[in-house]
């Protein structure tokens, strides 16, 4: 297991070396995005869900409880476990408790 994330750490490092050597300005890091950055300058590392279908780019991954169904919890922890094992997996994310919202509180946890 160590050496799986060794060698992830190494692939995730030559992906920030090449963003950075795009450009000779300063980079910048967009830690939570919802899209595509135009700018070559902005390593951007964009939100997904675990059932998302475009992973090719950095990414975060996480359950957000907006979307939480019991009837797809399963197999959606099954898909986030597999995915923090790819090379452009970056960060876990968007994760939280909202009690504001009407998915159970309890459930949520």
């Amino acid at each position: 297991m160590i050496q799986i994330l060794e060698s992830r750490e190494k692939k995730q490092e030559i992906e920030i070396q090449k963003a950075t050597l795009k450009t000779e300005m300063k980079m910048f890091f967009d830690i939570h995005t919802h899209s595509t950055s135009i700018l070559n300058q902005v390593f951007a590392i964009q939100n997904r869900y675990p059932t998302s279908n475009d992973f090719s780019s950095p990414f975060s991954i996480g359950l957000h409880p907006w979307f939480l169904k019991k009837e797809t919890s399963e197999n959606e922890i099954l898909l986030l476990e597999q995915k923090l094992q790819h090379p452009k997996c970056f960060a876990i994310g968007e994760c939280g408790l909202d009690k504001a919202i009407d998915t159970n509180f309890d459930f949520q946890k």
